[in-house]
């Protein structure tokens, strides 16, 4: 999913089962250009091996090594929660090296309020720029506990986390934490990197991905990476003001050159067009990791400029 700020809608697709994989990653790729376009790293690295490896924030002297209480909470979501609801949702707490998981671990408390059932979570990393970074996505789990690797040890890490209800409402918080173990983060994107659209080339129902380095299945216990293409039609900028999601689809990377080539036919809907004027995609890399069972994890997304529809052929 992208990054989004508090004020933003966000989209929640439905997610194919693959089956195997392959690794698919390395600076001098084809998809990764001279140009002067920043360059997205999606691999997950350690602190060693980071861009920006001193990452930490000052918010308080003491370590906060479990919290349920937010310190922002986004007053723009349908679903409204009493003050008690809001700071016993979520417990996060730090994984000691004796842990068998690192990184994070959540505990979800359901809220009592009618028409309160969770059917899915987002946990994000927020990178040191204020992008929503590397991401979980779970529908409920037994015990309804989550982890979170993707972070650096022994940091203060800023962590967003929504609850979907059934309903259709969203509660979303932030929640400051000193961490114990992490697996490493992708390097903070540029301020705002979402509003650079250039990453994705559109040629009729095709596209490539440019100037984007995919995870590294290689190491921290990746596996299964997919594309994730998201389609949408809409009738111009600000392109979530009067939109439709159409579809997706996921597409297992078999070879080193599958990381960046998208073949979208399959989701131009004609029936659908109705009055819209352009569409766009949303693409991201999905993975597993290795002993984080029934999770799936995402790199931030890259969206597309806007296409006239009546460029695509019918």
């Amino acid at each position: 999913m992208k990054k989004v700020s508090f004020g933003a809608l966000l989209i929640i697709c439905s997610f194919l089962l693959i089956t195997t994989f392959f690794s698919c990653s390395n600076p001098s790729d084809s998809g990764v250009s001279n140009t002067k376009t920043s360059v997205f790293d999606f691999r997950i690295k350690d602190e060693t091996e980071r861009s920006q490896a001193n990452i930490s924030r000052s918010l308080g002297g003491t370590k906060i090594y479990e919290t349920s209480e937010p310190f922002l909470v986004d007053p723009n979501k349908p679903i409204q929660l009493t003050s008690d609801e809001q700071k016993s949702i979520f417990k996060l707490e730090a994984l000691s090296e004796t842990d068998s998981k690192k990184g994070i671990k959540v505990t979800l408390t359901p809220p009592s309020s009618p028409n309160a059932y969770i059917t899915g979570i987002n946990i994000w990393y927020i990178d040191g720029n204020e992008n929503y970074s590397t991401k979980t996505y779970s529908n409920r789990l037994p015990g309804d506990i989550y982890y979170f690797p993707f972070v650096l040890p022994n940091k203060r890490v800023i962590i967003a986390i929504e609850a979907q209800f059934l309903n259709k409402g969203e509660f979303q918080a932030r929640y400051a934490i000193d961490t114990k173990t992490g697996i490493g983060t992708i390097d903070d994107l540029p301020k705002d990197y979402d509003s650079e659209k250039s990453h994705i080339v559109i040629n009729n129902l095709a596209a490539s991905i440019k100037n984007v380095i995919p995870p590294d299945l290689n190491v921290h216990g990746l596996k299964r990476l997919q594309k994730h293409c998201a389609f949408q039609y809409t009738m111009g900028e600000p392109r979530y003001l009067n939109w439709i999601w159409i579809g997706a689809n996921e597409t297992l990377i078999n070879t080193m050159d599958e990381c960046y080539d998208l073949d979208f036919s399959n989701l131009h809907d004609t029936s659908r067009v109705g009055s819209y004027k352009y569409y766009f995609l949303y693409v991201a890399y999905k993975f597993e990791v290795e002993g984080y069972d029934n999770q799936q994890f995402f790199t931030p997304a890259v969206e597309s400029k806007l296409v006239e529809i009546s460029s695509i052929r019918p």
